[in-house]
């Protein structure tokens, strides 16, 4: 490893800045810079609709490419000693090679998370727009997978490398060399002269930086040039045969329509397959949801808000084989016919990990709804305001972290909901609930608001898990003496995780 390390950084190697083979070596390194750059590019464009974002990327690829073709051009026709200027032009490529990496590498990631870490507030998660915006940021930047891991550590290396060439070169003044100047070891140690090939490289990084700037103001008159209604984010997208559109909203009133699959496919087919994140239909009297559906393998988040869902066939459903990225279902003031159980099938795709169901009337058709149909990797379910009089027994197969029964009739709460479970929240505000089950609390937060709860059970009084416990408008706020683990002051006015009102300012007709 210290032999491999000296070798990159010490000058007096045969690719370090003083060897006969620096621009091979050098060229070698820019290949690979530019490829993961390239692809940085391209996965930025069809993910983040921040067009400057896009615009800086593309920026880095093209000097990237051009800079060492020009700094070549420039010192071997325009210099009057080739030799003389030299090490010169071999500390400019390596300066500017350092520049592009940490440009490419640090500056633009924090310029994108400066450009949302003041509006970081728990409500706007709600907020397709902003949550896709968001997670589409973490996903070009942050590390899932090992190939990440790869592309992030290179530029870093890159840059490493590079430093580690040139700091000997620098010194203060009145201290003398323990090495002969760089110009005249470059003289001396000058033997071999760039080779034909050099030029073809050359070439090609020229015309590799003029092709990646035609792809990119291609996707840049696509977008000016044509319009989707209902789009509310557009992304600059290489090679989208469609628009690329990253939140789509099918809005029934606006269009007049009654909801056919005929006409939601209709505005669907004209979106881009692999740029669509998120889908929301909004204000149709009879939802038959559309078999475009399908088509969209980075779908992340599907909504159905003020609706009547009259279909769910299979050729429109979610499965893991056509959804691969897919995390939120949604159906607020939905109005169900049968329970839909083509969207929550077996074969669900194993990524989904929040449900939202708020103010439907998913009481009248749980009985018909199969006891296995829901995927086992839920990890927050909000059932608010369903009109609920007692837990669906589908709950008992989950493993929530978050469970919200919130603004239902139920009346009491099994203690299979409890015993070796683990909330984080829980909440039964807003239910006729008298008493809980004594069972082994393992809770984080529980919501007791606006219930008839007059008492607390000793399991959760002396659990091992410490609880806080919202109980407004409860019997408990006015029974001596103050239990320490209460909390009366008002914390949401109904007790409800989902945050109606601020959402429905964004649903209007």
């Amino acid at each position: 490893m210290r032999l491999s390390w000296r070798c990159l950084v010490d000058g007096f190697s045969a690719c370090g800045i003083r060897g006969v083979y620096f621009d091979e070596g050098f060229l070698i390194r820019e290949l690979i810079e530019i490829g993961i750059q390239t692809y940085q590019a391209y996965r930025i464009s069809y993910l983040v609709p921040q067009g400057w974002v896009s615009q800086l990327a593309v920026c880095v690829v093209v000097l990237n490419c051009w800079t060492t073709p020009l700094l070549h051009f420039a010192f071997v026709f325009f210099a009057s000693n080739h030799d003389r200027h030299e090490p010169l032009r071999r500390v400019l490529c390596l300066a500017t090679d350092i520049v592009l990496d940490f440009f490419s590498s640090m500056i633009i990631p924090f310029l994108i998370y400066s450009s949302y870490r003041s509006q970081i507030l728990k409500n706007r998660w709600h907020d397709p727009l902003w949550a896709l915006r968001v997670g589409n940021d973490l996903l070009c930047f942050y590390l899932s997978n090992v190939w990440d891991v790869g592309f992030r550590l290179l530029p870093n290396f890159s840059m490493l490398t590079c430093l580690g060439a040139i700091q000997p070169l620098f010194r203060p003044r009145g201290i003398p060399r323990s090495h002969p100047s760089f110009r005249n070891q470059f003289q001396v140690r000058r033997s071999h002269q760039p080779s034909s090939r050099l030029w073809v490289v050359h070439g090609f990084l020229a015309v590799y930086g003029f092709a990646i700037l035609i792809i990119s103001s291609a996707a840049y008159r696509k977008v000016h040039q044509f319009s989707l209604v209902g789009c509310h984010s557009t992304t600059r997208s290489w090679f989208a045969t469609k628009y690329p559109c990253a939140v789509l909203e099918l809005n029934c009133f606006r269009h007049n329509w009654t909801g056919s699959a005929n006409e939601l496919d209709s505005t669907l087919e004209l979106a881009d397959e692999r740029t669509i994140a998120a889908v929301v239909i909004t204000h149709c009297r009879q939802l038959e949801m559309p078999s475009q559906i399908q088509k969209f393998k980075n779908l992340v988040w599907l909504e159905v808000f003020n609706s009547t869902i009259a279909q769910w066939h299979d050729d429109a459903a979610l499965s893991s084989f056509h959804h691969h990225r897919i995390s939120r279902l949604m159906l607020i003031h939905v109005n169900v016919s049968m329970f839909p159980t083509r969207a929550l099938a077996d074969e669900f795709p194993p990524t989904l990990i929040d449900l939202e169901f708020v103010h439907t009337n998913l009481s009248l058709v749980f009985p018909s709804a199969p006891g296995r149909s829901w995927p086992s990797s839920i990890y927050r379910l909000y059932l608010e305001y369903c009109g609920l009089v007692e837990t669906p027994p589908v709950l008992t197969s989950l493993r929530v972290a978050t469970l919200s029964l919130a603004g239902n009739a139920l009346q009491s709460f099994p203690s299979t909901l409890v015993d070796n479970r683990r909330y984080r929240q829980l909440s039964l505000a807003q239910n006729p609930i008298q008493s809980l089950p004594n069972a082994v609390w393992a809770v984080t937060t529980l919501h007791l608001e606006g219930t008839l709860v007059s008492s607390l059970p000793p399991s959760l009084m002396n659990s091992s898990t410490t609880t806080t416990i919202l109980a407004t408008q409860t019997p408990l706020c006015s029974m001596p003496p103050p239990i320490p683990q209460l909390d009366c002051a008002l914390s949401t006015p109904d007790g409800a995780f989902f945050p109606l009102e601020l959402y429905q300012v964004g649903r209007q007709p």
